[in-house]
């Protein structure tokens, strides 16, 4: 099974985990530098590394560079098959990715059996869904339990930012109110949406209209235990 990987991930350990378990099979090498990637630096990575495999940390690296590597991987006339790896995803964004051909889908700690297997399956072209990822899938169709999780993980000033887009604010508006910047709420509305898996801030709003009243439900409980309003 003699082929080269690129490796897609923020977190070091992951990286190391990964390369310990890949190495004994593959060639592994590592992207740097890419936190303010688009299409022509993207091409140059894929291009100077001529991988047969990327693998993605889904839960390192922004939806922003994932997008843009695989819109330009369909592109592409040749077609390098893609791993994408997260701790949990909703059933939305699995299909979304699944939808454009991605090949392999796997568990951030899976076994080294299974990540091994998965290389394996997609060097040979072939789809391989790990056992924990299709736990995990099943596990969040129910979206009250994805949404309060993953509101869990929000930080205070999200929380607020949360808040004032449900009252319908501009980001403009609530930069006025919190004393920051258009753009750093702009930030903060991508990380929002990152970890609701909505691919794109733009969607943000139309996703937290449709649940408004477990988001609410859940913005007031904070509010009780924290005690800002």
């Amino acid at each position: 099974m003699p082929c080269k990987i690129l490796h897609f991930d923020n977190c070091q350990m992951t990286k190391l985990g990964f390369r310990q378990i890949a190495s004994e099979y593959s060639h592994v090498d590592f992207t740097i530098n890419y936190e303010n990637s688009n299409n022509e630096s993207i091409s140059k990575v894929l291009t100077q590394h001529n991988p047969d495999i990327l693998v993605i940390n889904l839960d390192t690296i922004p939806y922003k560079i994932v997008s843009l590597i695989i819109n330009y991987n369909t592109k592409n006339l040749k077609k390098i098959k893609t791993i994408l790896v997260s701790n949990f995803i909703s059933k939305q964004v699995f299909e979304s990715f699944y939808t454009k051909g991605i090949l392999g889908f796997l568990y951030l700690n899976s076994k080294k059996i299974e990540i091994i297997s998965c290389i394996k399956k997609v060097c040979e072209k072939k789809i391989y869904i790990s056992n924990e990822f299709r736990e995990k899938i099943n596990q969040y169709k129910d979206d009250h339990y994805f949404i309060k999780s993953s509101f869990k993980t929000l930080t205070p000033k999200e929380i607020q930012v949360i808040k004032f887009i449900i009252l319908g604010k501009t980001s403009s508006e609530i930069g006025e109110i919190l004393h920051n910047s258009k753009r750093t709420i702009e930030t903060h509305r991508q990380h929002i949406a990152e970890k609701f898996d909505i691919m794109g801030q733009g969607r943000l709003s139309l996703f937290l209209i449709e649940h408004k009243s477990l988001i609410t439900a859940l913005l007031n409980e904070e509010i009780e235990i924290s005690g800002y309003s």
